[in-house]
């Protein structure tokens, strides 16, 4: 199995819920471990989604089933920063942007905190990275996501210093990374992630899809090469550009921050978090078929008697 898929279809008050997820746990913090989705995320401006307002929106969030697979019209999987569809201009006027098919490249002359009407502007209380009452901002946070759970708040986007950290500060850190190419027809180069004390093969220059499967399925990750949005916002300059983490075969092949402005298209890539890696839920992403429910509003995962949260706590 590349990823942990689980299914559930219980009693009526429950219903089936689909969760892809890569099965290994990465550190982004001293304190805090993630896991990945299999692929970037992608949106279609076609039927409904809940939000974490509790209203259904128009659109549906997916995550591509693969890392190196490219979304297909009607899909989108490109995005202006902090275009998650939360409407917060009643607080903040000057966030008028915030649709995720919005990629308007004009500069508004709205007010110098926040000249491109993306995000949060500056000042005040707020927070200029999607964290805290921006929060919402983030696509992970704000949408329910069709085979993430298909539940609002499960996923969100890693700070660039969570990033940092990830690549350059966890124990063995030189050892989880490297560059390397997918033998697909195309042979797609990007950045392969190992999770947290990997004690499989060691890294390589390629692999066959096959080869991949098998380095999933233990907990690896890809991620083709070019930027990708991070939650960090970077308020110089009138609030025109955030965070973008980068890496390009031969010029950067050790990941790096870029400024990236507000309106430019880029890819997410969403995780999830995980508090407490001593419970039970490691016999689940070591193989263990699971199940994943909704009961009374809360996603809860269930492996043989045992019944834990998303994050990791027992709650039966």
């Amino acid at each position: 199995m590349r990823m942990c898929v689980f299914f559930c279809n219980f009693a009526p008050e429950m219903k089936t819920v689909t969760v892809l997820l890569i099965a290994g746990w990465f550190s982004v913090s001293a304190e805090k471990q993630v896991c990945f989705s299999p692929g970037n995320l992608q949106y279609k401006a076609e039927g409904t989604h809940q939000t974490a307002d509790g209203e259904e929106k128009t659109g549906v969030w997916q995550f591509a089933t693969n890392a190196w697979e490219e979304a297909q019209s009607p899909w989108l999987d490109k995005f202006a920063w902090a275009t998650s569809g939360w409407d917060n201009t009643a607080d903040d006027p000057h966030a008028i942007r915030f649709e995720p098919t919005e990629n308007n490249t004009t500069i508004l002359v709205l007010n110098e905190d926040n000249c491109t009407g993306y995000g949060p502007s500056q000042g005040g209380e707020r927070s200029q990275d999607l964290t805290g009452n921006s929060a919402k901002h983030d696509w992970g946070v704000y949408n329910a996501i069709s085979n993430g759970g298909d539940k609002a708040g499960e996923w969100r986007t890693l700070l660039y210093s969570e990033w940092e950290y990830l690549f350059y500060s966890r124990e063995k850190a030189d050892e989880l990374y490297a560059f390397a190419y997918l033998k697909t027809p195309d042979s797609i180069a990007g950045i392969v992630l190992l999770p947290d004390g990997w004690t499989g093969e060691t890294l390589k220059e390629g692999y066959t899809l096959a080869e991949w499967e098998t380095m999933q399925e233990k907990g690896a990750v890809f991620l083709p090469e070019g930027k990708y949005w991070t939650a960090s916002g970077d308020n110089s300059n009138n609030n025109k550009f955030a965070i973008a983490l980068y890496f390009e075969e031969g010029t950067n092949n050790d990941p790096q921050d870029t400024q990236e402005e507000h309106y430019s298209q880029l890819p997410v890539r969403l995780v999830q978090d995980y508090a407490d890696p001593a419970t039970g839920l490691e016999e689940m992403r070591l193989g263990t078929r699971g199940h994943k429910t909704l009961r009374n509003g809360q996603l809860l995962m269930i492996s043989g008697e045992k019944i834990y949260n998303t994050l990791g706590q027992k709650v039966h």
